[in-house]
């Protein structure tokens, strides 16, 4: 019986973590798009709203957890991706409405301008975030010699 390695078929740059986080992303905002508009057939724009930033709050921290940086979902990695994802959020938003009042930036092209500034940011913390802090820093080889 021949089995088959699907990690042949799966293009070399999909294996760097960097291209996941950005199909991970892409796949955020198109569940995020599709479960506000949904929800707006049903509720009103404030309860939509939640109920998008909910479906992706929980995709995207399970997604860059456990495809994205390939590390094992426990409880207090969800816990912490969560919280952080949540600041992170509340960041990008700021971001948004500083170059919209204060710098007079149309509205689109501020979102595009966050999304440029921040998700480079947010990878390296994301990464950071889930490799090291839970499980504490690297493990340190012993240079001494034996």
């Amino acid at each position: 019986m021949t089995i088959v390695k699907f990690s042949r078929y799966i293009p070399s740059f999909y294996k760097i973590p960097a291209t996941r986080f950005i199909v991970v992303g892409i796949s955020n905002f198109l569940i995020t798009f599709i479960t506000y508009s949904s929800a707006l057939l049903f509720f009103n724009f404030q309860v939509s709203y939640i109920m998008g930033f909910s479906a992706a709050l929980i995709f995207t921290t399970f997604m860059n957890i456990s495809h994205v940086f390939s590390k094992n979902l426990n409880l207090k990695r969800v816990v912490l991706y969560g919280l952080y994802y949540l600041f992170y959020s509340f960041c990008s938003y700021k971001v948004v409405e500083l170059l919209i009042v204060e710098f007079k930036i149309n509205a689109i092209l501020s979102l595009l301008f966050t999304i440029a500034i921040i998700t480079p940011i947010h990878f390296l913390f994301s990464r950071w975030l889930i490799n090291f802090s839970v499980l504490g820093s690297p493990k340190r080889h012993n240079l001494k010699a034996k």
